[in-house]
């Protein structure tokens, strides 16, 4: 598929345009380098993804169909079984931590119009310098130069 004429249409498949590592191996190796100790995600689905995260962590989901141990070495775990837009109207990510959110992964709709709202309002829990957990790096390096 050639992406320069893809439909602008956001239903529109692009999966042929897109290659690369897999968002899972990605979000694994920046658990790996980063060690959160705060991780928030939306689109939880099966778990597969909030298994990676070692440190506090909250997961949003209209419908969980959580499989397997998703818990491992978490000091916590929050689950909303809601859509996103309930949780912002009544909850704020990084007060329900007692911190600021380290790392986040906006896994909704696969839609842009849907996850960018919530990036927008998830935004508002990250410290002033949201790259803050990079900081915690031994030394700058590449993560992804795919």
């Amino acid at each position: 598929m050639n992406i320069e004429n893809a439909s602008t249409n956001d239903d529109a498949d692009h999966s042929a345009a897109i290659c690369g590592v897999s968002y899972s191996a990605f979000l694994n190796t920046l658990h790996l380098c980063l060690k959160p100790k705060t991780y928030f995600e939306i689109g939880t689905l099966s778990g597969a993804t909030l298994r990676l995260a070692n440190g506090a962590s909250i997961a949003v989901d209209p419908q969980f169909q959580i499989d397997a141990d998703i818990m491992g070495e978490k000091p916590s775990c929050m689950l909303f079984q809601q859509s996103s837009d309930d949780f912002f109207a009544t909850h704020n990510a990084s007060q329900l931590f007692g911190a600021p959110i380290d790392l986040a992964f906006l896994d909704g709709m696969h839609l842009f119009r849907i996850p960018a709202p919530r990036f927008y309002e998830h935004r508002k829990a990250l410290p002033q310098e949201f790259d803050h957990p990079s900081t915690r790096l031994p030394s700058p390096g590449v993560l992804y130069d795919g």
